[in-house]
């Protein structure tokens, strides 16, 4: 494997040796003492616990606060016949009143429902209410919706809106009254349906609206640096939520213990530091659709966008049972680091999987290369959550993140005390490779490739009815200037800020092109994005009819104008990194 010199081996390994499972689990209990509601009290004390905790280790803090559009579920039940079945309602649910939604109610199983038959619905489903098919639903024409979600209900929340809607996003918040229920719940429903029930009532309170939520900066700044908004200093963004559902002690108080265990080790290490590393815990990302980031994003673009050069996401770290490392999130400018830190700790090979519409991957409109999320995952199964929640993140290959995941069970003895200590070595891992090493370990050359080969299975497909031949050439230049570039890189025996920020600002287009739909002024919805988004319908031409296609051949145009313009940008700034 490709070796990375580092400010100090035996420094990491001494840093190393210092993170125990026991060290990161008392954290834990220390942050997830508190039910953790977006913009609540109690969140605020544990908000105050972590910035003690980081002011001691000698990094600089900051609490802010903005206004994040947040939705607390209160209780949500059926009233079927007569008798009250209880369940639970979501944030962005629509809230009923006190007399609640009637009508009949329609049985779709594990399939989309017929809109002949859905329009004026309850529409009753199996799984999770994942953003994704409450969309569908309602799309069918529901005018409410249940779910049976297993042998426990799963909080979720249901809005596809990325962060706080904007005035245009209004119209497309959800419009239905949506309720979970367990499958004994849903069996004595069915049941009821199958001895004639054709109409139900469905209740939901929900107190959705705008409040004031915190976000907390702490930064750790290389020897001589005094700050990291000011200058010229890259530095990399390390996040995760705060908030929870319930004590969520796994999600999300396992992985801030992680966050904090490793800020403590790289604060040991400041001399070795050739970059800043600036912790984010964000506020909003259960009950607000990522609310924190995408604020932040969108409040700090110009710093981010040109002085952050990598984002490190960490979400529900250390669970029982979560022995599968190899899925973890990736992007190919990324991977060869996260695959050394895993690797180093676990002993398995890291095939990665694509960013998604998920865990406050709220930078990748920017263009900045992104590494993890929930790194350790249950094996699969049959569960409704490993099927739900393993296709959502990482793919077939994972279970999810454990039968507890977004319940009252999220509590301390769902830790593992040797995966906690595992999962938080390859975060340190990860964040001193990338604080230190001489040369920064993120390959251009690899997310050039990348792009290339998506873009030529995009133009081979769609080469009967529109030509991507240019662009083809264009991204083959791309690709090849950015292997010349990464050998000249792996070549040098240091990097400065300079040089680094010059690689970044070429690394950006190919970013974005890759996963964002909406350009960097925007965030994408939160639903499946298909690799380079703007020329991904070019896939479908086949499948539409004439008419159709002309009208798409409109939008491909224009969108092949921009990606064509993006590419050229990229290849301009890779020939001036190479100078």
């Amino acid at each position: 494997m490709h070796m990375i010199a580092t400010g100090s081996t035996g420094s990491l390994e001494a840093l190393i040796g210092d993170l125990t499972g026991k060290r990161l689990f008392d954290i834990t209990a220390e942050v997830a003492k508190n039910v953790r509601l977006s913009g609540s009290p109690a969140e605020a004390e544990s908000f105050a616990v972590i910035q003690r905790m980081l002011d001691d280790a000698g990094l600089t803090t900051r609490l802010l606060h903005h206004d994040g559009y947040i939705s607390l579920p209160v209780r949500g039940y059926i009233i079927a016949g007569g008798e009250r079945l209880d369940g639970i309602t979501h944030s962005f649910s629509r809230p009923t009143g006190a007399e609640g939604v009637t009508a009949r109610i329609l049985d779709a199983g594990t399939n989309a429902p017929d809109p002949s038959r859905a329009t004026g619905a309850i529409v009753l489903s199996d799984g999770i209410g994942m953003p994704g098919l409450v969309l569908r639903n309602e799309k069918a024409g529901a005018i409410a919706q249940i779910f049976v979600c297993g042998e426990h209900t799963h909080e979720m929340c249901i809005s596809t809106i990325w962060g706080s809607p904007a005035l245009e996003d209004l119209p497309d918040m959800p419009k239905c009254p949506v309720v979970s229920v367990t499958d004994s719940t849903g069996r004595r429903l069915r049941q009821m349906i199958a001895e004639g029930l054709t109409e139900v009532t469905v209740h939901t309170e929900v107190d959705t609206g705008w409040r004031e939520i915190p976000l907390l900066i702490a930064d750790l700044c290389p020897e001589g640096v005094d700050g990291l908004d000011d200058g010229r200093t890259p530095f990399v963004l390390f996040s995760g939520h705060l908030d929870s559902w319930h004590y969520g002690a796994m999600d999300n108080g396992s992985a801030n213990a992680v966050m904090i265990g490793v800020a403590q080790q790289m604060a040991k290490a400041r001399s070795d530091l050739k970059r800043g590393l600036r912790l984010a815990f964000w506020s909003g990302h259960s009950h607000g659709r990522y609310a924190g980031s995408a604020w932040y994003v969108d409040e700090f673009h110009h710093v981010l966008k040109k002085r952050c050069i990598a984002h490190i996401n960490i979400d529900s770290a250390g669970g029982k049972g979560a022995t599968v490392l190899t899925d973890a999130v990736a992007m190919p400018s990324t991977l060869a680091c996260g695959a050394r830190a895993i690797a180093a700790e676990s002993g398995q090979v890291l095939i990665g999987s694509r960013v998604s519409r998920a865990g406050d991957q709220s930078l990748v409109q920017l263009g900045v290369p992104s590494l993890f999320m929930s790194i350790s995952e249950q094996p699969p199964s049959d569960s409704v959550t490993s099927r739900a929640f393993g296709g959502l993140v990482a793919g077939s290959r994972t279970g999810g993140l454990g039968w507890w995941w977004h319940t009252t069970e999220d509590t301390l003895d769902k830790l593992d005390l040797d995966n906690l200590q595992r999962d938080g070595r390859i975060y340190l891992r990860a964040c001193y490779e990338m604080l230190t090493a001489h040369v920064v370990p993120i390959q251009i050359d690899q997310q050039a490739v990348a792009l290339l080969e998506e873009l030529e299975v995009i133009a081979a497909k769609c080469r009967p009815w529109f030509d991507l031949d240019r662009t083809v050439t264009l991204a083959e230049k791309v690709a090849e200037a950015a292997k010349a570039l990464q050998r000249k890189r792996d070549s040098r025996a240091d990097e400065d800020a300079d040089a680094l920020l010059a690689v970044h600002d070429a690394l950006r287009p190919l970013v974005e092109l890759s996963y964002a739909a909406s350009g960097e002024y925007a965030h994408d919805r939160t639903v499946p994005i298909p690799p380079l988004p703007r020329l991904a319908p070019a896939k479908n031409l086949e499948s539409l009819t004439e008419t159709e296609r002309l009208s798409s051949l409109v939008a491909l145009r224009r969108a092949r104008n921009y990606f064509d313009d993006r590419l050229s940008q990229a290849l301009d700034s890779i020939q001036q990194a190479s100078v």
